[in-house]
């Protein structure tokens, strides 16, 4: 039964000319458009209030890119910004919690600097 409703789903929503893609131009070159816009999308909410744009001002192309990537800093900075939202540390924890597991994971199979 659940290969009928993901078939349905896909003729409905997904496939060209349907009704999600002419509804919301989700057609290729809409997605295209959208997939060719996120990096500046992703580095202007970084640069928002509360994203500590000043923070960033002179920092390094590497600065700039652990300020979007590193997440819990990212919410820090929005919450010393006065933006402090259940969702925020709702992600914020499980942030913490991939992390963890990522570190672990990685201390595991290369427990030296050298092994990498």
């Amino acid at each position: 039964q659940t290969i009928t409703v993901n078939d349905r789903a896909h003729d409905l929503l997904v496939a060209e000319r349907s009704m999600v893609s002419r509804t919301l131009a989700f057609t290729g070159e809409g997605l295209q458009l959208a997939w060719d816009a996120a990096p500046s999308l992703v580095c202007a909410a970084a640069m928002q209030p509360g994203g500590a744009a000043a923070e960033l001002s002179g920092a390094s192309p590497f600065e700039r890119l652990m300020h979007i990537v590193d997440r819990e800093r990212y919410l820090e900075a929005r919450r010393a910004g006065g933006v402090d939202t259940p969702y925020e540390r709702q992600a914020g924890r499980l942030y913490r919690v991939f992390k963890a597991y990522v570190e672990a994971s990685l201390r595991a199979v290369y427990p030296t600097a050298a092994s990498l």
